[in-house]
């Protein structure tokens, strides 16, 4: 045997490497991981905005409080609650007066009287205060001036009627058929009153205004 021949025959033979197998526990270990990862980071995303959240609406909460105690300040005699609001609304009760006076009723839905009082065809106030009036009258176009006024009583002008409120117009004269069309005409604002005065309605035309009741009121509210 040849040199050469035996020190091939010595040479151990050669190992060829083999990459070791990815274990599939593994991944799928990385996978849950990351989608604990995943579901921990929108829980702290939700409780964050959730905080953001309350802290507006205290916020805001304690704005409301702030506004309605300097609305007090501002409104003297007002008081939250629903009992202590006095309104009124009355509707439509019989033709007008000889003197064009429009009376009414708080008797029939949804008419209601609270903390005022009803006489002579005016509302008469029991406590001083800031009140929005309103008035609303239906009338049929018969081709007339007509004139819708709110008056009040006032101990400073020595309990005459003053006019506070007031709409005219020429209404239009009814179609060739001869039916009347209806037009309306509506008085409201904000006046500050004192306790035992008292404000009511006139018309110069009683005739002009419609009959049915729930077209024409009269009301009030304290704010």
């Amino acid at each position: 045997m040849t040199e050469g021949s035996e020190n091939e025959a010595e040479r151990p033979p050669q190992v060829t490497e083999q990459p070791l197998p990815v274990s599939q526990s593994g991944g799928h270990s990385r996978g849950l991981y990351l989608l604990v990862s995943l579901a921990l980071l929108g829980v702290l995303i939700q409780t964050g905005l959730i905080y953001h959240l309350y802290c507006r609406l205290q916020v805001e909460t304690s704005s409301f409080h702030s506004s309605a105690r300097r609305f007090h300040e501002a409104v003297p005699g007002w008081k939250p609650g629903v009992e202590s609001r006095r309104a009124a609304f009355l509707q439509r009760s019989g033709p007008a007066g000889t003197n064009g006076i429009l009376c009414w009723s708080h008797r029939s839905f949804p008419g209601f009287l609270q903390g005022l009082l009803y006489q002579n065809c005016s509302l008469v106030f029991q406590q001083d205060g800031i009140y929005f009036l309103f008035s609303k009258l239906t009338l049929v176009e018969r081709g007339r001036f007509f004139k819708h006024t709110v008056k009040l009583r006032m101990e400073k002008h020595n309990w005459k009627p003053v006019e506070i409120m007031q709409s005219s117009r020429i209404l239009r004269c009814s179609g060739a058929d001869g039916d009347h069309d209806l037009t309306s005409s509506f008085l409201g604002g904000v006046f500050r009153l004192s306790a035992g005065e008292s404000v009511f309605v006139e018309v110069n035309n009683g005739s002009l205004v419609h009959q049915q009741s729930g077209e024409n009121f009269l009301g009030a509210f304290m704010i």
